[in-house]
């Protein structure tokens, strides 16, 4: 039996800083998918389903305009949902 509670994607350049939250979320079931950039997040999202994403958009605002576009026409085969600004 699977205890996922779901998947989450962090983006942040300085993702380390946010390791307890990350254990954290681990530690009441949620997996906790992690990326230092836009190009990152846009690649994992790719790859994997994603329940929920929490992202730190001043860090990279070059790549702002691509990372929303992709999550205004995600592809059939995975999803992410617009981000939540940390």
């Amino acid at each position: 039996m699977n205890n996922r509670r779901g998947n989450i994607l962090w983006v942040d350049d300085e993702i380390e800083l946010l390791e307890s939250h990350i254990i954290y979320l681990s530690e009441k079931g949620y997996s906790v998918l992690k990326a230092n950039s836009g190009e990152d997040a846009i690649e994992i999202c790719k790859k994997s389903n994603i329940d929920a994403s929490f992202e730190n958009i001043n860090s990279y605002p070059s790549i702002l305009k691509k990372v929303e576009k992709f999550w205004a026409y995600p592809s059939y085969d995975s999803y992410c949902p617009p981000p939540h600004s940390t």
